[in-house]
This record gives C-alpha cells, structure tokens and sequence, in this order.
C-alpha cells in the first residue's frame, strides 16, 4: 500500500506538532519546577534552568516553520534562533556535565559559582558566534 505525498506531508506535520507540544511543555514544566524550588538556588539547579530555557526558545523556531513560506526575513529568524539555541543546549548540557564531574572530584579550589558564571558568558558568546555565521 503506498502513500502520497499529500498524506505523507500531513503525517510529518502532525508529528513536528505533536513534537513541539511536548517539547514546550516539558520545557516549560522543568523551568516553573526550577523556579518554584526554594533559596538558595544550585549553580546545578541554575544550569539545568538554562536548558530548560534553552530548549523552550528552541521550539519558536518549530512554529515557525510550521507556518512560514521557507524564504525571506522568517526563514533568517528559524535559522538564526533553531542554531543559537542547540548551540546553548549543547554548552549547558557541557557545563552540567563538567560541573558535575568537578564537585564529584573532591576539588577544593573549584567554585561552583565563578564557573556558572564563565560558562554562562562563554556559552552565549559561542553560540553567538555560531549563529551568526
């Protein structure tokens, strides 16, 4: 039994709904989760907000794509935005991942806090870069 173009079309539109549904409400349950969480926040818990952030930006792009022509200004922008927000996921899941490793190492001279900071600034300005070019 083969199936149309017209009817394949349908069926990858409905899977990048069902897709950006899901990913936007995962992503915004793990941000009012993180923001709900009582004082003093984790360097941990702040990185894991930057994900969920991250990824809630990410599925502007998917809407856009859904309702955009594919050419001109909106295309630039889902471009833009789809690169510079899988470049943050990437950097934060990296800075999660070493942050993790480095409290688990026992090391007295790592600060928690100076590292979030650098990894946040660096992150933003790579994935920056990235975008743009």
């Amino acid at each position: 039994m083969s199936v149309s173009a017209e009817s394949e079309e349908k069926i990858l539109y409905w899977c990048n709904v069902v897709a950006t549904l899901l990913s936007f409400l995962g992503s915004l349950w793990m941000t009012i989760l993180c923001l709900k969480t009582p004082s003093p926040k984790s360097v941990a818990l702040k990185l894991i907000l930057a994900i969920a952030l991250s990824d809630l930006v990410y599925t502007i792009p998917n809407v856009i794509s859904m309702y955009g022509d594919g050419n001109g200004l909106m295309c630039n922008i889902e471009g833009f935005l789809r690169e510079l927000t899988a470049m943050l996921t990437i950097f934060f899941s990296t800075a999660t991942a070493i942050l993790c490793y480095k409290d688990s190492a026992f090391n007295a001279k790592f600060v928690q806090e100076v590292f979030y900071k650098k990894a946040v600034k660096i992150s933003l300005f790579l994935a920056l870069l990235l975008a743009v070019m």
